[in-house]
């Protein structure tokens, strides 16, 4: 993101609110490029102007900018770090095969939100709509036939920085997605190992 932009979430994080004098006045700008600057922040739906405020002398009302809560991405996270100490933690209390059990009902979960895959489609329409899927939950991925047969590849892992340490999530997904192709699906190289992508090749039922 643009530097000024940045500063002004930064502001608005620390103030709470802030008019667009006052942020000229604090980032030492001009009222018009602040002006600019927040039409774009409000056009990604960043900022909103929540309230008017009055002007203490003569002049018109000026809007009041506070941050949406889409701007929170734009804030250092340790989303990852949190979620290896619950794992270590709940490995430590319950067991691995408590967390297991945990992380399959997690995937259960997902598979009553996910759209419905029709027992009537064929296999390579199945393939389209779980890559969509994939798409979707955060992967990079395509769906690649050959003389071997059918493979997914998958550049991005939104797991990565938890799944290097506890690899039972990619186990979570592969079941999840065994569950709606309705073929078994082997994980053939991975990310988290040190590869560039993560491939997964798809063994469809016998009767396929």
């Amino acid at each position: 993101m643009q530097t000024r932009r940045q500063e002004i979430l930064t502001i608005l994080k620390r103030r709470g609110e802030a008019t667009v004098d006052e942020l000229a006045s604090t980032l030492d700008l001009t009222p018009v490029t602040v002006r600019h600057h927040l039409d774009i922040l409000r056009a990604d739906s960043l900022v909103e102007a929540s309230s008017i405020r009055r002007r203490r002398g003569p002049g018109r009302p000026q809007y009041v900018y506070t941050l949406t809560a889409e701007a929170s991405s734009h804030f250092p996270t340790d989303y990852a770090g949190l979620t290896n100490e619950l794992l270590d933690e709940l490995k430590d209390g319950l067991g691995q095969a408590a967390v297991q059990e945990i992380l399959k009902k997690i995937a259960d979960h997902r598979l009553g939100q996910a759209p419905a895959f029709g027992p009537d489609l064929a296999l390579d329409e199945r393939l389209e709509k779980l890559v969509a899927y994939m798409v979707e939950r955060g992967h990079i991925a395509s769906l690649e036939k050959n003389d071997d047969g059918w493979f997914i590849h998958a550049s991005n892992c939104p797991y990565q920085n938890v799944a290097t340490k506890h690899p039972e999530l990619c186990s979570m997904d592969q079941f999840l997605w065994e569950q709606l192709s309705g073929a078994k699906v082997v994980c053939r190289q991975r990310i988290t190992d040190g590869a560039h992508s993560c491939i997964y090749e798809i063994i469809p039922p016998e009767s396929e």
